[in-house]
């Protein structure tokens, strides 16, 4: 479990890379949680970043969650089904 000073450094670490690029992790969970849940799930070489974007992740849980759960819904509704 991160501190909200852990959680607030990684918030302002800035993407070098990908869509996202120059903007904070703050600013991407903020946009696009499916991104950052997608980032946290592959294997990043800049243990920096990558911690960064573990740790926003984690804070943003629930709330990825609460999408992913929204989007099988919708899915289901239209006969789909998401792919891991």
């Amino acid at each position: 479990m991160s501190t909200p000073e852990q959680i607030k450094a990684a918030e302002g670490t800035l993407m070098p890379w990908g869509r996202y690029r120059r903007k904070t992790l703050g600013e991407l969970a903020d946009a696009d949680l499916r991104y950052l849940d997608w980032l946290a799930g592959i294997d990043i070489k800049d243990v920096r970043v990558r911690d960064a974007v573990r740790t926003v992740a984690e804070d943003r849980r629930q709330e990825i969650a609460d999408l992913l759960a929204s989007e099988d819904a919708e899915n289901e509704s239209h006969g789909q089904r998401r792919t891991e």
